[in-house]
């Protein structure tokens, strides 16, 4: 009886305590620690833990738990273990060794670091007959506890468990106006902000007082593009820039089902969810993710988000409060959108006006340009801009203006078909490309004005008069979708108020460039007058223009001085008839009438007439022509009369020289036959008798040896030595001297006949030539390692013959005279100029000395070493060769590097 009565004390005390304690006003945490504080000392424990079990996510949370003393983090996790087991089964479980526990017994759960071992007692907390919780006693030591600790445990479990609700009612009171206050003041906050970034800010400062959260989300979908536009975002308590991301994601499936998506605990959950899009400064997703949708109306705005790295941070109650927070941010980021659509309707009505009042004056196209882009520039989103004119006369686009990340950009204007600006001129209609697959597939040929990358959103808006495309207006950017509707409409818009200050400033620019065009050619002619009026009148020619009626209209100082008048204006309005004696003017009267009935012209006729001063002959060489309209009609003619006379005089006394000459030159003539005949005689006898010598000589030689044996030895041997070397050395030099003579007066009669022949002129292959003088010379080539290039060689007018002889001749003294120490190279080739065509062959032989130059081409004059067999007139015969063809020839040399003969054919 004492037992039970100590026992049943006990109980009472502890119901007194807890009594007591739960009658004060606290809140839940004060709550449980006073409780925990009260009945600790009737219990042995290391462990103690109130836990409450939630129905709508089956999951038991610790509300309350110490360790030896110390006080556990609050956790969350899914119904288990020895606490799930009292749950489920709705009745109190005592393991006395948990050590050694049998097999019946579910896996414990492990809840902070301790480690699960010795007794473990746990009862239901009940309200109304529906377990609401656990509380549970652990000691290290096993068999700890008994029947009346589980009593007792019990009692205090029904105190403790009507104590929690009615803690929790009491929270859920205040918290219910805390959250109605909250409301309020969001409520209160966004109502006045008519700018959404203002908004999200106001926003977050309620959000960041009452939500715990490391990442606060607004993300906003953008339909046309669809995309997830992240326009405000604060990571650890940081603000980070606005992303864009594609559709999809955790987000994506708040939009698209339009639904709340909570996400307890990321780890447990992810295989069964999207792939998430991971924030700039992510480095894993948190454990509890929340986001909720922005609905007005039928229109899923977007999403709002919040999160942290803890599982289960949200319970239902903040996910409510969380909604409706999100019904009234919908609301309130659609009147900003609806204030920002009036506001820029107003920004883009200021605009036009602006520009209205901006371009009506403005007659330069380039200031005009900037105008318009100086007053879009704020509205719209443009890397690149510029004002392109089509001009369909030329098929040409130009740029008046044009800027590229902020710089002036200067480029030449295109050939109208290439490009977008094009596209939009050929349709006549805008052209809006919106993201980098819509830009590649229009494009075509783009124009090139420095940038190193592609827009994606590329706008062009036709400049339309009457139907008439004159230009377009263009803006592009970088980034993807850049560009609205209202964008659209509003450059559409500045485009047919603008088309018209472009086609003025156009046609003022056209009469300008007229104007000027007519000035510079009004003082061109003015100048091209006085110039042609200096050169007429510094022209010792007669130069002048007459009328139908033979009046002189143009009449420079020359004319007017040989007709014996003041100045050329004196001779104006008079007629040939009014300055010469009436029958020498009737003459060249008939003439020019003849002329001007006609048109045919009168070319460098000679007349004769007497200068009206001196009286002496004068002869003209007269050209007369007719003088037409622009419609081709003859108004009159015009003269230019050289005077000839020193000419014809001159022309006189070159007969006579030329008949001196020819005299001269058949005398010459003459005189080398009858020389090279008187010479050749004697030459003959020469080489006959010293031929009758030398037999003579052999004759004699027997005999004389005979003489020899006779003498004594000093009359033998000069004896000998006449008989055997010196006569017939002298022979041999009589017979070289005749050969030699022979050889000159040959080459005298060559040279006479070359100068009187006639040239028979015909078209000549000088390749054909080349050829030829090759295979004569292979030999030589081959023993002197020589390489012979031949370039084109045009076709010429030329004696067959002489050019043979020409090309042999001058490839011959190449091969000649190279040097044996080096590998010979030849280059024959030619080219066409306005004296005709001009060969030349290049050697890289031996050279000619600057003193040998005048050697060169003289008759019987070598240059050089005289290695080389020759009579030194190959040269002579080239060269009188070439100036019968009209041409010239000379050379180029450096002893020791080469030589370069040049010769010229004249075409006629």
């Amino acid at each position: 009886m004492g037992d039970e009565r100590r026992h049943l004390e006990k109980r009472l005390d502890a119901v007194s305590q807890i009594a007591r304690v739960t009658s004060a006003a606290l809140g839940l945490d004060d709550l449980l620690h006073a409780v925990y504080a009260a009945i600790a000392p009737f219990f042995t424990h290391d462990a103690y833990m109130v836990l409450r079990y939630s129905r709508s996510n089956d999951t038991i949370k610790l509300l309350f738990g110490t360790i030896n003393n110390e006080r556990m983090e609050d956790v969350e996790f899914s119904v288990g273990g020895f606490s799930g087991a009292v749950v489920r089964e709705e009745r109190s479980l005592y393991v006395p060794d948990v050590g050694n526990m049998g097999t019946s017994l579910p896996q414990p759960i492990i809840v902070g670091k301790r480690e699960l071992k010795g007794s473990w007692l746990g009862v239901p907390l009940r309200i109304r007959d529906q377990v609401t919780g656990v509380l549970v006693l652990m000691a290290r030591s096993p068999n700890a506890y008994g029947k009346d600790d589980e009593l007792l445990l019990t009692t205090v479990a029904d105190q403790l468990a009507i104590a929690i609700d009615n803690a929790r009612l009491f929270e859920e009171t205040r918290g219910q106006a805390e959250r109605l206050a909250l409301l309020n003041r969001v409520s209160k906050a966004v109502s006045s902000q008519l700018d959404q970034k203002d908004l999200f800010a106001a926003l977050y400062r309620e959000i960041t007082s009452v939500f715990d959260h490391d990442e606060f989300l607004v993300v906003l979908h953008e339909a046309v593009q669809n995309e997830l536009h992240i326009v405000f975002g604060m990571m650890n308590g940081v603000r980070f820039v606005p992303e864009r991301k594609p559709f999809g994601g955790l987000t994506g499936v708040v939009i698209g089902e339009r639904k709340t998506l909570h996400i307890r605990d990321y780890a447990e959950e992810e295989n069964n969810l999207p792939l998430p899009h991971m924030m700039s400064g992510e480095t894993k997703m948190p454990a509890s993710w929340l986001g909720v949708p922005l609905i007005v109306g039928d229109r899923v705005l977007g999403a709002l988000c919040i999160m942290i790295d803890r599982p289960h941070a949200y319970g239902p109650e903040t996910v409510r409060l969380f909604e409706t927070i999100a019904d009234q941010i919908g609301f309130a980021i659609s009147n900003t959108e609806y204030f920002k659509s009036v506001r820029d309707a107003a920004v883009r009505l200021s605009i036009v006006n602006r520009i209205g009042r901006a371009v009506s004056r403005e007659q330069d196209l380039e200031k005009l340009a900037e105008k318009v882009h100086r007053e879009i520039a704020p509205v719209f989103e443009a890397d690149t801009f510029y004002v392109a004119l089509y001009d369909e006369q030329a098929a040409t686009i130009a740029f008046p203006f044009m800027t590229d990340e902020g710089t002036r950009v200067e480029i030449d204007p295109i050939e109208y078909g290439k490009g977008l600006t094009s596209t939009v001129i050929r349709t006549k209609k805008t052209l809006h490309t919106r993201t980098p697959d819509e830009y590649a597939r229009a494009r075509g040929t783009a124009i090139s004005y420095g940038s190193e990358k592609d827009p994606v959103s590329w706008l062009g808006i036709p400049l339309l008069i009457e139907g008439c495309v004159i230009g377009v207006i263009n803006v592009q950017s970088y980034r993807s979708y850049a560009y609205t509707d209202d964008q659209v409409l509003l450059l559409e818009t500045i485009a047919d108020q603008v088309a018209t200050s472009f086609e003025k400033a156009l046609l003022f620019q056209s009469a300008q460039r007229e104007l000027d065009e007519r000035t510079r050619a009004e003082q061109r002619l003015e100048s091209e007058r006085t110039l042609l009026r200096t050169i007429i009148n510094n022209i010792p020619d007669f130069i002048y223009a007459k009328d139908l009626d033979g009046r002189f209209v143009v009449a420079n100082a020359s004319i007017a001085s040989f007709f014996g008048s003041a100045n050329e204006e004196a001779m104006l309005g008079r007629t040939i008839g009014d300055i010469l004696p009436k029958e020498m003017a009737a003459e060249f009267l008939a003439e020019e009438k003849a002329i001007v009935v006609s048109g045919d012209p009168v070319l460098n006729k000679e007349e004769s007439v007497i200068h009206q001063e001196t009286g002496d002959l004068v002869w003209l060489l007269v050209t007369k022509l007719p003088l037409v309209d622009s419609q081709g009609q003859v108004i009159g003619l015009v003269g230019i009369d050289r005077d000839i006379t020193a000419r014809k005089l001159a022309e006189e006394e070159v007969k006579r020289y030329l008949a001196e000459i020819e005299v001269a030159n058949e005398e010459v003539k003459t005189f080398a036959y009858i020389v090279s005949h008187d010479l050749r005689a004697p030459l003959v006898n020469l080489k006959g008798f010293s031929a009758e010598l030398k037999e003579s000589m052999e004759t004699l030689s027997p005999h004389l040896q005979k003489l020899l044996e006779g003498m004594d030895e000093a009359q033998r041997n000069d004896l000998s030595l006449v008989l055997e070397e010196d006569i017939p050395e002298a022979l041999g030099f009589i017979e070289t001297s005749v050969t030699r003579m022979d050889g000159f007066i040959n080459s005298v009669l060559r040279l006479s006949r070359i100068g009187r022949r006639e040239l028979a002129p015909a078209p000549v292959q000088v390749a054909e030539f080349v050829e030829t003088c090759r295979q004569s010379l292979a030999h030589q080539m081959e023993a002197r390692q020589v390489e012979l290039i031949v370039n084109d060689l045009p076709p010429v007018v030329a004696d067959p013959t002489a050019m043979e002889q020409i090309i042999g001749n001058l490839l011959t003294n190449a091969v000649n005279y190279l040097d044996p120490q080096r590998p010979g190279r030849i280059e024959i080739g030619a080219q066409k100029t306005p004296l005709g065509t001009k060969f030349w062959i290049k050697d890289n032989g031996r050279g000619i000395s600057k003193d040998d130059d005048e050697k060169v081409f003289a008759p019987f004059r070598r240059a050089g070493r005289q290695d080389v067999k020759g009579e030194g007139m190959g040269l002579s015969y080239v060269r009188t060769m070439v100036r019968q063809h009209g041409g010239q020839i000379w050379f180029e040399s450096e002893p020791g590097v080469g030589t370069t003969f040049f010769f010229t054919i004249a075409d006629h």
